[in-house]
């Protein structure tokens, strides 16, 4: 399973350090529900990155590749719609 965290700037991700914690937080939900901490990846990896596109957001291309070989069985982020902008870029019609 997969925490996928991102906020859209630098200044977000230093200014609003109260919501990034809340998406490292989604990982003890995960847990609570019974996965492993183990099972977990935390990808962190897009913090401060714009979701205007989906070019240099590296975990975002890694996610969707996992979901789509089925390697994922669930996926937690603080607000979906915005982990998930760009649905154009990777196919998905919206």
């Amino acid at each position: 399973m997969s925490v996928y965290l991102r906020q859209s700037t630098p200044h977000q991700v230093e200014s609003n350090r109260e919501s990034t914690e809340r998406q490292y937080a989604l990982s003890d939900r995960a847990q609570f529900l019974g996965w492993d901490n183990s099972q977990i990846q935390i990808l962190d990896g897009d913090l401060g990155k714009s979701g205007q596109t989906t070019s240099g957001r590296n975990d975002f291309h890694q996610l969707m590749a996992a979901v789509g070989l089925g390697e994922v069985g669930a996926v937690f982020a603080k607000t979906a719609p915005l982990a998930f902008l760009a649905p154009r870029q990777i196919g998905i019609n919206s």
